[in-house]
């Protein structure tokens, strides 16, 4: 049984209202998980099996496309190296047959503002993102 976990070392965590920023200090990358898949985030600590997950997000959907909701944000996370060990044990090999991203959308098309998303930017480095000063800078100079 596939017990998905999440990466917890290496990412600085913002809470806001119904979003979740990442800031993966490997790879300098920024992720925003939207409210579906902050949620599923939670849920993902290695203990809980993806229908267990399905099942503790409490939605209204029918099982099957619960489960569909979490290998969605799987599928986001594994690709943006969110995933603990996700090189030894790729996410293909759990996910159900047949299982694409396309098919994902057309069973929770009709449900679009519950589709997990994490959008990601590219950050710079932190020596990088020191902001300039818009004020010339005057040198000082010996009396």
């Amino acid at each position: 049984m596939f017990k998905p976990k999440v990466r917890r070392t290496q990412l600085l965590m913002e809470e806001l209202l119904d979003e979740l920023l990442l800031y993966d200090v490997e790879r300098n990358q920024v992720h925003c998980l939207n409210g579906a898949a902050m949620r599923v985030w939670r849920l993902c600590d290695g203990d809980r099996t993806v229908s267990e997950i399905a099942k503790a997000l409490n939605s209204d959907l029918d099982p099957e496309k619960a489960e569909t909701l979490v290998w969605g944000a799987l599928d986001q996370f594994a690709e943006k190296h969110l995933l603990e060990n996700e090189a030894e044990k790729p996410l293909q090999l759990h996910k159900p047959a047949g299982l694409t991203r396309g098919q994902m959308l057309l069973r929770l098309g009709f449900i679009a503002g519950m589709l997990p998303i994490v959008d990601s930017i590219v950050s710079p480095e932190a020596a990088l993102a020191q902001s300039f000063s818009t004020t010339p800078i005057t040198p000082i100079t010996p009396k």
